[in-house]
């Protein structure tokens, strides 16, 4: 194994533009939380990007579909499609007043997510049954807890604004807590 370079120069070039470049050449040794910039830069343009061209298309449906099959081969992006398809189902208002349809779609988002990978045929990617699942959950959370008072607190919307720095902060917190527990546990 090499030895990680902690120079200034290395961190910088890895926090201002190393993490844009793909597996491979980015090895995440100094900013290792940071490993999913790459995708959600990619998948948000993306998602600009036919918002810009198609947002006023009214069957945006068939360009969700071309783009779902052209991601099949490697559907790392596939989710960010589902997070248009999800705006747009929600935007439209199409399940409003359907509470039944609703927790039907939510329960099968909850099994979707949990079903074993070794059962899907080999043609179907995980992924996109993640997708699936992802986009039939919030679809209808947000249609079913749309009037409830406790998802739009204060608080869980403050968290929500802040979510993403938990997400960076969460290696720093648990390496702390892992290095004081490991030496509690060794001295012991």
């Amino acid at each position: 194994r090499e030895k990680c370079d902690y120079s200034f120069l290395n961190a910088f070039y890895e926090g201002l533009y190393g993490m844009f470049i793909p597996n491979g050449v980015h090895d995440g040794s100094l900013v290792s939380s940071l490993w999913c910039v790459y995708y959600l830069f990619i998948g948000s343009m993306m998602t600009y990007a036919v918002l810009a061209l198609c947002g006023n298309m009214k069957r945006r449906g068939y360009v969700y579909g071309f783009l779902t099959a052209l991601l099949w081969p490697d559907p790392t992006y596939v989710c960010f499609v589902g997070g248009l398809i999800a705006a747009d189902l929600l935007c439209s208002k199409t399940f409003t007043g359907r509470k039944g349809s609703m927790m039907l779609c939510f329960v099968l988002g909850i099994l979707l997510s949990a079903f074993p990978p070794v059962l899907l045929p080999a043609w179907l990617p995980q992924q996109i049954v993640y997708a699936v699942s992802i986009v039939l959950v919030l679809v209808s959370v947000s249609v079913l807890f749309s009037e409830s008072r406790l998802l739009s607190s204060k608080a869980l919307c403050w968290l929500g604004k802040e979510s993403f720095s938990f997400i960076i902060m969460h290696m720093f917190v648990m390496f702390s807590l892992n290095s004081g527990l490991y030496i509690a546990l060794k001295n012991s």
